[in-house]
């Protein structure tokens, strides 16, 4: 369905309404990355099923806890071009999460990992990435990804989770 635009007389739907309204997908349990060797990526519950031929912004706030490991998300996009702009810890943060730390903000390619850091698995991290997105034809989906950054067999290994419940959520709206 073509973006709304309204004209006089015309008949208002239930579907082109809400062809305008925020869509908003959560990750509902913790993901817990589990092979400390591998550098494959693991796809998570954030996945959105978009229109063809559309733009959308989104915002997608991230909850997660890593060691030295640190973190790493990417999108997982079919039919999807992303203009991202992210903002994360960097890989080398403090031990003391509260004292805060540098920040890397990037304006990365579309399929570019984008590297979060760590200090403590029993931290609660954020990372933002926020932008907006252009759909081809067909059937455009767009997953969340992630993985551990650092696969280093002798680095001391701490449990990575992209946190669910209330902390991981993706927005969408549509605007043209």
């Amino acid at each position: 369905m073509p973006f709304p635009q309204w004209y006089a007389g015309q008949v208002i739907t239930a579907e082109r309404l809400n062809a305008r309204n925020m869509q908003m997908v959560t990750q509902e349990a913790d993901h817990k990355i589990e092979d400390d060797n591998d550098s494959s990526w693991e796809l998570t519950e954030v996945t959105a099923e978009l229109e063809p031929d559309a733009i959308y912004a989104y915002w997608c706030y991230i909850s997660y806890s890593a060691g030295v490991d640190g973190f790493v998300w990417s999108w997982d996009a079919t039919g999807v071009s992303l203009a991202s702009f992210t903002t994360a810890y960097n890989r080398n943060v403090s031990s003391d999460i509260n004292t805060g730390g540098s920040v890397i903000m990037r304006r990365p390619a579309n399929t570019t990992p984008r590297v979060a850091g760590g200090a403590s698995s029993t931290d609660y991290n954020s990372a933002y990435d926020r932008g907006t997105m252009e759909t081809s034809g067909g059937s455009p989906v767009l997953t969340l990804r992630v993985r551990k950054d650092n696969v280093d067999p002798e680095v001391d290994r701490e449990v990575t989770l992209l946190r669910g419940g209330n902390q991981t959520r993706f927005l969408y709206q549509r605007i043209a």
